[in-house]
């Protein structure tokens, strides 16, 4: 089935199902193709999106020639948005005349911002949407821009801009826009600039890293100050590594990009900051001789505390306690039906007593599962055993704190998390 563009994974049927015809370039004829789908908004009944193409579908209309139902396609100009209800992809104005980079939900207002020069009518590399009045408003900005994220105060904006903003503010790569006087003001320091690749807020705090300076930083939004949490972001050639996405979520902060170490460990494209301890961790597991994957990691997000990946890696840690409760991590993009089965089990409740003190029990476990490992939250193995069927065994030997109980099977596995008291 053709997605163009666009899908939906549905999680009662566990397929993927398709927009409409999706979203294309070549205004539906005979020679059109995919369109490029770079940001999505999820606001009640539309779903939002951004990126490079020029049509979408309105419904169904009569083909004249052969007296068949086809798609009425609508010309959308790299912004649409997609009705759930009736299932029709409709307008936002005269949209932009190109690439749209960055989306940014607030109230009913839609940041938008690319390498456009159009964007409803005005001439402006950054403009907002109103779903209500169905008006654009320029944010006067000519520059190329690449992130937008927002603490509810203001709106952070990277970018390739080096000159003047609206009121005579010099800017070199990152700057803030004042929702409420509707100001602009500049951020600077050592490790700000136009080649910021990544970017993210989590309370107080926004975290970017860098691509010219290899950097993931951390700036404190109270106190205008940052930290650097790590320099030198090399890949094994020797180049200078990427950082594509950065994701808070509980006291963790996800990263994934193209590199082979960060914060003095190895970990292949994909890492965990603890916010609290200020420690990396690359999640490695003893049965693979990978940590971290094996591609590019591109997006990460986390839904309900599942972390969700994509990139061109083929194998990525299957799993890792985030303190949060047991996360699992697709394996593949393409691997989303397995992957959901896995989480599904996840919250199987198999170990017992948990909290637990000297000995743990496994109960009711399928004879196709045969072996069972104890991980830290380190992600280093602690205790593995063979098994076939309910089984007891000790843990006097290992420390108070959080692990997980990994059952592993010829096909699958299932995971649990497990509080060790004394």
């Amino acid at each position: 089935k053709l997605f163009n563009g666009i899908a939906q994974w549905d999680g009662d049927s566990l397929k993927w199902k398709s927009l409409g015809t999706g979203l294309q370039m070549g205004a539906g004829g005979a020679l059109s193709y995919a369109g490029e789908v770079n940001q999505l908004i999820d606001k009640d009944t539309l779903l939002i999106a951004g990126g490079y193409f020029d049509v979408g579908d309105s419904g169904t209309v009569v083909d004249m020639w052969t007296s068949q139902l086809g798609p009425r396609y609508l010309p959308l100009k790299n912004v649409g948005i997609w009705y759930k209800g009736s299932k029709k992809w409709g307008r936002m104005g005269s949209g932009t005349n190109g690439i749209v980079n960055a989306m940014l939900l607030i109230g009913d207002d839609v940041y938008v911002g690319g390498m456009f020069t159009t964007a409803g009518g005005f001439n402006t590399q950054l403009a907002k949407y109103n779903l209500v009045s169905k008006q654009w408003t320029s944010l006067d900005v000519t520059d190329e821009i690449w992130h937008l994220v927002t603490d509810g105060s203001a709106i952070y904006v990277t970018g390739h801009f080096i000159d003047l903003l609206p009121g005579d503010v010099q800017c070199y790569g990152l700057a803030k826009y004042d929702l409420a006087s509707g100001t602009w003001s500049n951020i600077s320091g050592s490790y700000i600039d136009h080649s910021i690749s990544a970017i993210t807020i989590s309370g107080n705090y926004m975290y970017m890293a860098n691509y010219d300076g290899n950097a993931l930083v951390k700036y404190d939004l109270t106190n205008n100050t940052y930290t650097v949490l790590h320099s030198d972001l090399l890949t094994s050639n020797g180049m200078g590594g990427i950082i594509n996405s950065l994701t808070v979520s509980g006291n963790y902060l996800y990263i994934g990009g193209l590199f082979d170490g960060i914060g003095g460990i190895q970990s292949k494209n994909f890492a965990i900051y603890n916010l609290n301890t200020g420690v990396f961790s690359n999640q490695r597991r003893a049965s693979n001789n990978i940590a971290g994957a094996n591609g590019e990691v591109k997006y990460i997000t986390v839904y309900n505390d599942v972390v969700y990946a994509t990139g061109s890696f083929s194998i990525l840690n299957k799993s890792f306690s985030s303190g949060l409760g047991t996360v699992a991590v697709p394996g593949s993009v393409t691997a989303m039906d397995n992957f959901v089965s896995k989480a599904q089990m996840a919250n199987e409740i198999f170990c017992y007593p948990n909290p637990a003190s000297s000995e743990i029990r496994i109960k009711d476990m399928n004879t196709s599962y045969t072996e069972i490992r104890i991980v830290n939250m380190l992600g280093d193995e602690v205790k593995k055993m063979q098994v076939k069927g309910d089984v007891a065994f000790g843990i006097n030997d290992l420390e108070p704190g959080i692990y997980e109980v990994i059952l592993v099977g010829d096909k699958d596995q299932k995971i649990q998390k497990l509080i060790i008291q004394k």
